[in-house]
């Protein structure tokens, strides 16, 4: 049975630039919803697409934070691996 997980860490060195990390999570987000592996009905996957796509687009981040609360566990891990990426100053220490 094969069973998805999300891994956490260090995954986006130093040099890597904000617009790069949007653009993979965007990239990445919109396959697993087709894969079926995430909910495309999922409100918080709508706002979070559209937020990273913004961002992209401009070049800044737009939209963040996501209002609508996340799904499930995964998209709850979704949700903490971007906040670290996204704004490392906000991240438990």
């Amino acid at each position: 049975m094969w069973k998805p997980f999300l891994a956490i860490g260090p995954r986006f060195g130093p040099d890597v630039s904000q617009s790069e990390i949007l653009q993979t999570y965007q990239t990445e987000i919109l396959d697993l919803t087709k894969r079926g592996i995430l909910n495309a009905k999922s409100r918080y996957l709508a706002e979070l697409l559209a937020a990273l796509s913004k961002s992209v687009a401009s070049g800044r981040l737009e939209g963040f934070p996501v209002a609508a609360a996340p799904e499930s566990p995964f998209e709850n891990s979704l949700a903490k691996a971007i906040g670290f990426c996204l704004f490392p100053e906000d991240a438990p220490r």
